[in-house]
């Protein structure tokens, strides 16, 4: 059997191996933090949040639409694209953090958003009026105010990008189709990016033209 010493456990195997445990909270996106960083220098999600009707009782809000749209869009950059995967990291210290816009010690022991609450922001994004509008406009809000941060000038000439891209949907979503090329039931939007700055891989604005089924 091994020794213990406190908290410490020294198996008898290999002493050099120590097993201690303790009260920390320990996570496995800490990068998240830098996400939280990028997106509150550019002011990205409050801007949208502003303008969002929101037809919830206020006396009855746990989770503002900034934090709700933040902790959605911070799980799908770390590759966490289904609304169940909010669930698991509910719980991840670092990831609370960075999504609660709030002080104090208390957001660490408190879960974010659960799936059905996500579920509920999708509805409030698309189902109010002007709402998808206050998201667009806040997108290109934070496009400016990037490009002025970095210095941006006035450019002679860019390129327009038009494109198609599927977007899969399951169940009779409203403005969605089966689509030969891709095999799949999709809404497929066809959008218009410009560089703001004149070089393809600087930051974009984007605009839908339209919704065909058409592979462009």
């Amino acid at each position: 059997m091994g020794e213990h010493q406190g908290n410490l456990f020294e198996p008898q195997f290999n002493r050099s191996v120590k097993v201690q445990s303790t009260d920390h909270r320990i996570t496995s996106h800490a990068g998240v933090i830098m996400l939280r960083d990028a997106e509150h220098r550019l002011g990205l999600f409050d801007a949208i949040a502003k303008d969002v009707r929101d037809p919830r009782r206020e006396d009855r809000i746990r989770y503002r639409i900034d934090e709700l749209i933040r902790e959605r869009v911070f799980a799908m950059a770390l590759g966490c694209s289904a609304q169940d995967d909010v669930d698991r990291l509910a719980h991840d210290p670092a990831f609370r953090v960075a999504v609660w816009n709030r002080t104090g010690d208390a957001v660490a022991d408190e879960r974010l958003a659960s799936q059905p609450t996500q579920s509920r922001l999708i509805g409030i994004l698309t189902g109010q009026a002007g709402n998808l509008e206050a998201v667009r406009n806040g997108l290109a809000q934070s496009v400016q105010r990037h490009v002025i941060a970095s210095g941006g000038r006035r450019v002679k000439q860019a390129t327009v990008d038009i494109d198609s891209f599927p977007i899969e949907v399951h169940g009779k979503q409203h403005g969605a189709g089966y689509n030969g090329y891709y095999k799949k039931t999709v809404y497929h939007p066809l959008v218009a990016s410009l560089s703001v700055r004149g070089d393809y891989d600087s930051t974009h604005q984007g605009n839908r033209l339209g919704n065909g089924f058409i592979h462009a």
